[in-house]
């Protein structure tokens, strides 16, 4: 069966309309994500200004130990 213009046209729109909301939804996903990132960065930085070590704050908010270390790094040198 061969596709007419119109077919044509049509599955192109479908296409269309498909791959931007694919693209949406990736959009979406990679900036809760982002969010829950920053959202643990920003607990980090409180628990180590209660004094609560990086190996504990690296398995609560599950960022990795180096980036905890990092963090630390920046508060103490602004203190």
């Amino acid at each position: 069966m061969l596709f007419t213009e119109f077919d044509l046209e049509t599955a192109k729109e479908v296409w269309r309309e498909e791959a931007l909301e694919e693209g949406l939804e990736k959009g979406r996903e990679e900036g809760l994500e982002k969010g829950r990132e920053e959202k643990a960065i920003d607990i980090a930085r409180k628990l180590l200004a209660e004094g609560i070590s990086p190996k504990q704050i690296a398995r609560v908010t599950e960022l990795p130990i180096e980036q905890i270390i990092a963090i630390q790094r920046t508060i103490t040198d602004k203190g």
